[in-house]
């Protein structure tokens, strides 16, 4: 156990120092989120916390016996992602090569990790429902959606993160008890990398702004992360968890996206344009300050997680989960439509309470003054400049 903690210590300090050891570099080769119209964050922020997480979570893992040998196909899928991510921070990728690395990274989970949901669950009676003939491309759509669900949560200041951190707890309670081990190992290290960015990405008495975001690579890393634990540990001769249960622990990020899906193509609007109409988006209109809206929603997934957590070990039935959860779905719906209506016709909380601005600590990452806006080594897959970066 004590070997077990230093491993985790290890993962989580490696993390804390890559923050801002990599900023320094990132405001030179232009790995950083400027504001605009849509971004209300103050000066140029560094991207750096996806890169930060990854090498962390590598280097922790290459000091354990086997792990790397275990999980490369893991791994591999993981590092395509982390760098498409990386360059699409850097220089604004078409939402087209993400989605090919996205699909090429579900691909290999699939039909080389061997990864396919095939069951899920008795979720409609007492009969298991199987999909042997359909399970790849439902579980690469599940994939991808799990990726872009997360990364539409990153519109706050330690949103992504903490909701991400949540869900990765419970999978580590579920795996402990599961007897899968060596998943409980990998989720942890996650976490403790996790944590150590989120020292710089939450906002707290002594910093008033993130210093850092972990960008399109944190996200796509973290949601395929993710994805491929909900799978091993809810799939196989001997799960973990029931599939009914995965859709507890991920319901927040799940359920708005599905909904703000729908909503913008009843709108008759693209569902990857940008917008201000999730979740954290109402609350903030509402008045809520930025921590506010990130406790009350990294706290609702908690809640949502122990829930379906505290349903699986009572030995509910798999299709009373489910039918509580579309009830969820009706409760989250009904919420998210009331705060748009009220909203409607207000000034946005950021314009209407702007938050005064404390003095600077002795140490911040935007000290920096030299920086260049793009990185002309990925410039030849840079999209067209009236194109800009949808903010979800």
């Amino acid at each position: 156990m004590q070997l077990y903690l230093s491993h985790l210590c290890n993962a989580f300090v490696l993390s804390a120092l890559l923050v801002p050891l990599l900023s320094r570099q990132a405001y030179r080769i232009g790995l950083v989120d400027s504001p605009n119209a849509r971004k209300s964050h103050l000066g140029k922020v560094p991207l750096v916390g996806g890169l930060a997480m990854f090498a962390a979570v590598i280097l922790t893992s290459l000091t354990l016996d086997g792990v790397m040998t275990r999980y490369s196909v893991f791994f591999f899928a993981l590092t395509i992602l982390v760098s498409v991510g990386v360059a699409d921070d850097a220089i604004d990728l078409h939402a087209g090569i993400k989605g090919l690395a996205q699909a090429a990274g579900a691909l290999i989970m699939t039909l080389w990790g061997g990864l396919i949901v095939v069951n899920l669950g008795a979720i409609l009676g007492p009969q298991a429902v199987s999909i042997p003939n359909t399970g790849v491309p439902f579980t690469i759509i599940c994939v991808i959606g799990l990726i872009n669900a997360l990364n539409m949560m990153d519109g706050e200041d330690g949103l992504a993160g903490g909701i991400t951190l949540t869900a990765l707890f419970w999978l580590l309670i579920a795996s402990w008890l599961g007897g899968a081990h060596s998943s409980a190992l990998v989720i942890s290290i996650f976490a403790a990398a996790l944590s150590g960015f989120l020292i710089y990405n939450l906002r707290n008495p002594w910093r008033e702004r993130a210093a850092a975001f972990m960008g399109d690579a944190g996200s796509m890393m973290l949601g395929f992360a993710l994805a491929w634990f909900a799978v091993d540990l809810s799939q196989g001769e001997r799960p973990a968890l029931t599939p009914v249960t995965i859709l507890w622990i991920f319901a927040l990020p799940a359920i708005d996206a599905t909904l703000v899906i729908l909503h913008r193509l009843a709108h008759r609007r693209s569902p990857f344009a940008p917008g201000v109409d999730h979740l954290h988006h109402a609350l903030r209109r509402r008045g809520f300050s930025v921590q506010k809206t990130v406790a009350i929603m990294v706290g609702g997934s908690c809640l949502t997680g122990a829930l379906g957590m505290g349903g699986f070990w009572l030995g509910l039935p798999e299709w009373l989960m489910f039918a509580l959860f579309v009830l969820l779905v009706g409760i989250y719906a009904v919420t998210v439509s009331h705060l748009r209506a009220s909203g409607d016709g207000s000034v946005a909380a950021s314009q209407a309470r702007p938050e005064r601005r404390r003095p600077r600590t002795r140490y911040s990452l935007r000290r920096h003054a030299l920086i260049r806006e793009e990185a002309p080594v990925f410039a030849f897959l840079k999209k067209p400049h009236h194109d800009s970066k949808a903010q979800n």
